[in-house]
Formats: structure tokens, C-alpha cells, sequence
């Protein structure tokens, strides 16, 4: 691949006369590409044609949150989603966001599919599976709106929200442990002598997305604590007045 300058060099020599094998010569680049790129651009003029619609795109490509996230808390909770449940995979010319969610909770569906449709205009769809639900949407700027997207599983490499993820989260925190535990966290009763409790659990193999989920909760000021297995991490509330500030707005997966 040529840079500007050589690109520039051979246009202008094309411009004082010169013909293919001429500029090979001048240039020590092959008559072929000398050929292809006077094809391409035509002149200097035509050249700067080129690169200025490439400007235009790549401005129009670069992702501004304050500007493409029009709500924060469905981004928030969608976030919370992605982590647990998603992944961004290349199509032919865009990026596929899928989030495989199951087909039990038809509400969460809905939910996921409305927070998808908030932040982009693009279709929103669903392929159903044996036992759960694909929901996926096409869009030029999955991988901007997730930065944590990267090859490998997610537990196998580090998970960092940036600065302004983190804004965001601030202002919808519990959008965020909304999303967080409809994806992989659940809510039961547990029994000790005699009594029945309502406990909340977040179970993920990342330790980094635990540490998103301990920091999501220490901002509502929800008290957790962290059980550790072999593979997996868990973090439980069940303190009666922990388990009522998140029962006010996540309340049972339905």
C-alpha cells in the first residue's frame, strides 16, 4: 500500500507529461501500480476528492457518547446486558450484537430488545433457540458503544469500563444492576431454621465483571459479599434491608 506522498508524486509527474513507464523509472515503483493508481484517482484533483469524503466518514465514524447515546439508562442497562449475556461478531459489512437470553422471562426479551432499539434505528430482531431466545441488531458502532469487545471469552481477558462508561453508570446505576442480574444474576428464597429469606445473587466466570458488579452496588450503597468457587465468582445481598433497595426496582425475573 502506497502513502499520500508517493501517491502525490506519481499524480503530479502524470500532470508534467509523464507517462507509466516514465514515472516507474523516476519513481522505482512497478509500471502496474503506476498504472492502477493514475486509474484510480485520475489526477491531484481527484485525489483530493478521495480524501476528502474519507474525512467526512471517519468523522461521521467517530463515536461520541454525549452525541450517539441519547438515554443513558437504557445504554446503562443494556451495558449490563452485554456483559453477562452478549457478544459483538463482524458481518459482511457492519458489526451483529447478540445477546442469547432465555426464553423464560419473555419480559426481560422485550426489555433488552426496547433498551437495543433506543440506541440504534437499525432493525431489531430475534431467532429462537432450543431453550432461549437470540436477540441481534446490525450496526457500524457495537464496537464503540462496547469497547470491552476483543477476541476470546470474556473471562479470559480484562474487562475495563472507560471514563465515560463509567459517567454513565453513575447517573443510572440501577438500570445497570438491572441489566447486570436479568443476564446472570437470579433472586430466591433460602431457608435457615425455619425462616424464609429473600436473597440476590450474581454469578459470572470474570473476576473483572464481578469487580463492575461490587462497584455498580457500592454506588447504592448495597452491602454484597463475594463467594469465591474453583471456576466461577458470586456475589450475594441478603441483608433484609439490602435485599428491599434492590427489590424496589428489579424486584423477581419475569
Amino acid at each position: 500500500m502506497r502513502t499520500i506522498e508517493e501517491i502525490k508524486e506519481i499524480l503530479g509527474l502524470k500532470e508534467n507529461g509523464c507517462n507509466h513507464c516514465q514515472i516507474a523509472r523516476k519513481t522505482g515503483i512497478p509500471r502496474t501500480t503506476v498504472k492502477d493508481i493514475c486509474h484510480r484517482y485520475g489526477d491531484l484533483f481527484g485525489l483530493e476528492k478521495v480524501l476528502q469524503t474519507k474525512e467526512k466518514r471517519t468523522k461521521w465514524c467517530r463515536f461520541e457518547p454525549q452525541r450517539d447515546i441519547a438515554d443513558n439508562s437504557l445504554y446503562s442497562y443494556l451495558l449490563g446486558m452485554y456483559l453477562g449475556d452478549g457478544c459483538i461478531s463482524r458481518a459482511t459489512r457492519c458489526e451483529k450484537l447478540r445477546i442469547v437470553l432465555d426464553e423464560k422471562y419473555p419480559c426481560i426479551i422485550n426489555e433488552t430488545k426496547r433498551a437495543i432499539a433506543g440506541l440504534v434505528t437499525n432493525k431489531v430482531g430475534e431467532v429462537k433457540r432450543k431453550g432461549c431466545v437470540e436477540v441481534f441488531s446490525y450496526s457500524q458502532r457495537w464496537s464503540s458503544f462496547f469497547p470491552q469487545h476483543g477476541k476470546g471469552k470474556k473471562h479470559q481477558r480484562k474487562i475495563e469500563l472507560t471514563g465515560w462508561q463509567w459517567g454513565i453508570v453513575e447517573n443510572s446505576p440501577q438500570k445497570m444492576l438491572r441489566g447486570l442480574l436479568h443476564s446472570d444474576g437470579c433472586v430466591y428464597d433460602a431457608k435457615s431454621k425455619g425462616y424464609v429469606y429473600r436473597r440476590y445473587s450474581f454469578v459470572n466466570r470474570s473476576k473483572d465483571i464481578i469487580k463492575i458488579f461490587e462497584t455498580t452496588c457500592d454506588l447504592l450503597q448495597i452491602r454484597h459479599r463475594r463467594v469465591a468457587y474453583p471456576k466461577i465468582y458470586r456475589v450475594d445481598v441478603s441483608r433484609k434491608k439490602e435485599v428491599a433497595k434492590l427489590e424496589k426496582f428489579i424486584g423477581r425475573k419475569t
